[in-house]
C-alpha cells in the first residue's frame, strides 16, 4: 500500500482511502483488520484512489 488517509465520518462509521492496495488486499481483509482495532460494530468503506493530495508541506493527512 503507497497511502492511506484514514477519515472518521460519524462515532462508528469510517471512510479508509487507500492507494496502491489492489492486489495486495482485498477490501475484507482491511476492513476485519480495523474492526479488530475500532470494534466490531464500526461501519467501514474503503476507497480505492489513485493518489492523496498532498498538503503545502509536501506531506499528506493520514487521518482526518
Amino acid at each position: 500500500m503507497k497511502q492511506y488517509q484514514f477519515i472518521q465520518e460519524t462515532e462508528k462509521e469510517y471512510t479508509i482511502k487507500v492507494n496502491g492496495a489492489k492486489g495486495v488486499y482485498t477490501d475484507d481483509e482491511i476492513i476485519e483488520h480495523l474492526c479488530d482495532i475500532l470494534g466490531k460494530d464500526a461501519v467501514i468503506k474503503v476507497e480505492h484512489v489513485d493518489g492523496i493530495p498532498c498538503l503545502a508541506s509536501g506531506k499528506f493527512k493520514k487521518t482526518v
